[in-house]
Formats: C-alpha cells, structure tokens, sequence
C-alpha cells in the first residue's frame, strides 16, 4: 500500500470517527433536552393540578375568591374569607359549599365560566 493511500485510508477513517463522535453528541444532547422536556411537563401538570384543586371543589364547581376580611357569621378575622358574588363574605368555618343559596351561586358562576346563560 503506498503511503497516499495509507493516508487517503486514516483520512477517511479519522472524519469517519468524527462524524460518529458528533453523531453521538447530538444524540446525547436530544435525550438529555428530551428528559428535561418530559421533567418540565410533569411539574406543569402538578401545578396545574394544584392551581385547579384551589380554585375549584371536587365536583367542578368554581371556589368563590378568597382573601383577608371579617366573616358575617362569626364576625372573626381570618386569613381566608370566600367573598361571595352577592356581598356575603364567610371563613373556612362557615362557608359551607352544600348550603342552597351558596350552592345556587356556585351553579351561577359555573355556568357564567362555561358561557352558558345565566338564569336558566
């Protein structure tokens, strides 16, 4: 074998290994983006999930905003009074989602969020 095809062969064999290096790395690099994608997308989920379960009671219906403020039937101050569309604030104590007028503002916003005519 002459020395030029000596060198015409580790030539080839040298850009060879390069590419299959590089090859390799970008692979390596799409993996790695590929879990960090898939570890990204499960905390949104869970945030989502959180974000959902303050806003909203078990069966779908809308939580009515919370904050600061002084409950109307115990008169207590409490970090987290729900303020009801209507002017009623109550604390976690006394808000009770299952009472009729609560629940028929519940229904009321659900179907306000959904687009749905209110009234009906």
């Amino acid at each position: 074998m002459s020395p030029i095809q000596f060198f015409a062969v580790n030539a080839c064999l040298m850009f060879l290994l390069a590419f299959f290096i590089l090859l390799v790395l970008v692979v390596l690099i799409a993996a790695w983006t590929g879990v960090r994608v898939g570890f990204f997308y499960r905390r949104w989920r869970r945030s989502d999930a959180d974000r959902k379960a303050r806003r909203e009671t078990r069966d779908g219906r809308p939580i009515p905003p919370r904050g600061h403020g002084i409950c109307e039937l115990c008169h207590g101050v409490c970090d987290d009074v729900y303020f009801l569309s209507d002017g009623r604030r109550y604390c976690d104590m006394c808000y009770d989602p299952s009472d009729s007028l609560q629940a028929a503002e519940l229904d009321r916003a659900a179907r306000a969020k959904d687009g749905s005519r209110v009234g009906t």
